[in-house]
């Protein structure tokens, strides 16, 4: 499965079709009112499988498809992968990790699979992982977040922006052809943020952009995703469009921030398909689906993630939420990758056109289930 499609799974965002509720279990009136769980751990198993049809005229090189090719869940503190198994054509094999920039891929070692495809076949592979998540400890880390019911309260207390140089780290941010803060329509709402809300570190940015964003931006899927400059000019865009026009503006002002990708759980009965490249890729969500959101370094707290759709339709300002009720905080989340540099929108555009050219035609199922 490659990177670049995986890529485009995450951005069919689960909120194509999963309306978050602020009143329930995870929801805004009761985080407040029973504060945060000492002990809120689960064990995921994410499954993504699915097959690749030759629908060409010619042989299909089965390495040109990558299908062998996994997102790894990274381990960290909060998340812990404790057993994986991969398979094609129902046999098991076994695997080899490998970093790649800053992720981890799987690769299926299968000796015995045939090396291409020939017209009118299908090939099947897939992967399943086993992941403890602690989400106790991750809202432990921005637990000032839910003391207060507005983040806007904790500005006075905000560090900075001289305490940014300790991260040092300038692939964080750097400009790049994705974030490209130089663009004309992203100087342009620059300047507004800069002369009409005028923050005063690096917290009071992020409100101020989320605000604008909040204002000015809707919930819109495309594949290939958009660019940060599109969100701006069309006002819409899906969780990662957001996400990355939120990192622009963030890498513009020396915070450093990168898009965070990953698998949300919603609910054992959530069931949702996406068709997309006129119906050369046809995804099917089953208890959970991909999501992307943004990483940033926001003192005195640290690293700190922000969502910025996570209030889509549900009548609370984005500002009060986007942090504290990220969803990487508030549902069994599994992170699968970080992008920290590199332009996935170009690649991505470039693999739905090959699928196209070479009738390359992709069935994924990502399957999400508490055990």
């Amino acid at each position: 499965m490659c990177r670049s499609l995986l890529l485009l799974i995450i951005v069919v965002n689960i909120f194509s079709s999963a309306n978050m509720d602020f009143n329930s279990n995870y929801g805004y009136s009761v985080m407040v009112e029973r504060g945060i769980l000492l002990y809120e751990i689960y064990n995921v198993s994410l499954s993504i499988y699915g097959n690749i049809t030759n629908e060409g005229s010619e042989p299909l090189n089965i390495n040109e498809t990558d299908l062998l090719y996994f997102d790894y869940p990274i381990n960290t503190s909060d998340q812990r992968v404790y057993d994986v198994k991969t398979w094609v054509d129902h046999t098991e094999y076994n695997y080899t990790i490998k970093r790649e920039n800053d992720s981890l891929t799987l690769i299926i070692n299968a000796p015995l699979m045939n090396s291409s495809l020939s017209p009118g076949e299908t090939v099947e592979a897939g992967v399943t992982y086993y992941v403890s998540v602690n989400l106790s400890q991750r809202k432990t880390s921005i637990s000032d977040f839910y003391l207060v019911d507005n983040p806007y309260r904790l500005i006075d207390r905000a560090g900075g922006w001289n305490e940014l140089k300790s991260i040092g780290d300038l692939r964080l941010t750097n400009i790049t052809r994705l974030w490209n803060y130089t663009h004309p329509l992203v100087k342009l709402v620059n300047k507004y943020i800069e002369r009409v809300l005028r923050p005063s570190n690096p917290l009071a940015f992020l409100l101020s952009v989320l605000s604008w964003i909040d204002d000015n931006v809707v919930y819109s899927t495309r594949v290939p995703p958009r660019y940060p400059w599109e969100v701006i000019a069309e006002g819409a865009g899906d969780c990662d469009d957001q996400s990355n026009l939120l990192i622009a503006f963030l890498r513009s002002k020396g915070i450093p921030s990168y898009l965070e990708i990953g698998y949300v759980f919603i609910d054992q009965k959530y069931r949702y398909r996406d068709v997309e490249a006129n119906g050369y890729i046809i995804i099917d969500f089953i208890g959970g689906g991909g999501h992307g959101w943004v990483s940033t370094y926001i003192p005195p707290w640290g690293w700190i993630r922000v969502d910025p759709i996570v209030s889509e339709g549900s009548g609370v300002s984005l500002t009060r939420v986007a942090i504290p009720y990220a969803l990487y905080y508030i549902q069994p989340t599994i992170v699968t990758g970080k992008v920290v540099r590199g332009d996935y929108v170009a690649v991505s555009a470039h693999a739905v056109e090959e699928m196209k050219t070479h009738k390359i035609k992709y069935h994924i199922v990502i399957e999400m289930k508490l055990t």
